[in-house]
């Protein structure tokens, strides 16, 4: 059985070697199940993806749902950049 999380790491490194490994907080089917709420990337270091971030180009996945968010995602998007994260 393949562990999660398995196919996006691998798909990080063919695709741009220098995303970070992906964290991951929860599985697939606990992310799916928790509330969102909508607020900047720089402001949201730490907490839990609620979607799957792929900017084009090149269309990589840089931030998967249920993966924790790093401050290395920072340099693949704007400053102004919102995103969903997993509340309690």
């Amino acid at each position: 059985m393949m562990k999660q999380g398995a196919p996006s790491r691998l798909a990080k490194t063919l695709c741009r070697p220098d995303l970070p490994t992906p964290e991951y907080a929860l599985t697939l089917s606990e992310a799916f199940s928790k509330k969102r709420k909508t607020m900047k990337l720089k402001d949201s270091i730490g907490m839990v993806s609620g979607s799957i971030y792929s900017p084009c180009p090149p269309g990589c996945i840089v931030i998967d749902i249920g993966e924790e968010i790093q401050e290395s995602h920072l340099k693949f998007f704007n400053d102004d950049f919102e995103l969903e994260v997993l509340v309690d």
